[in-house]
């Protein structure tokens, strides 16, 4: 006979799973290290760069708008192009030998 055993429950921090923190302090700094770039990509803009002030803001809100657009023409072309699984499948098991081949060496000959 065998017997089940109970995985240990998490203890629960303020009613929230643990690894929740960790989840919401990730996006926390990801968003600050976001937000803070993009305020220093102005102040080096106009500091350094010497840039006008009127360029400078062009320049920022040609980054940021292209930030927020990227992901929507990436999203539009790939749906146009959308490939059947068989090729997706082989693209994704290629992607995995090449990767997999650059980080664990090849086995030595005995």
């Amino acid at each position: 006979m065998t017997e089940a055993t109970a995985a240990p429950a998490e203890k629960a921090l303020f009613g929230h799973p643990p690894k929740l923190f960790i989840l919401f302090a990730t996006e926390m700094w990801e968003r600050f290290g976001y937000y803070g770039m993009r305020a220093i990509l102005l102040l080096y803009l106009t500091k350094h760069f010497l840039f006008e002030q009127k360029e400078g803001v062009a320049i920022y809100t040609a980054y940021v708008s292209l930030v927020y657009l990227t992901p929507l023409i990436g999203g539009l072309v790939g749906t146009s192009r959308a490939p059947d699984a068989a090729r997706l499948d082989r693209l994704a098991a290629l992607l995995h030998d090449r990767m997999t081949e650059s980080v664990v060496p090849p086995a030595a000959d005995a």
